[in-house]
């Protein structure tokens, strides 16, 4: 699945890593781990649960 992001969003945590209050092992860093956009690419398997386009929200966990 491909998304083409409209939107993305960053939390209290990207802020305090900015600041520096997670010490240097933070970086590099990549901010903003929620995203909005439209789905753009799709496989079939995907195609049952979200259609052919759908507006998604992906919140990034590690």
């Amino acid at each position: 699945m491909v998304v083409d992001v409209r939107a993305s969003g960053i939390c209290h945590t990207d802020i305090e890593v900015l600041r520096g209050n997670y010490g240097e092992n933070a970086f590099p860093l990549v901010s903003g781990h929620e995203y909005a956009g439209e789905i753009s690419a799709i496989g079939a398997a995907e195609i049952s649960i979200f259609g052919y386009t759908a507006n998604v929200l992906i919140a990034g966990v590690k």
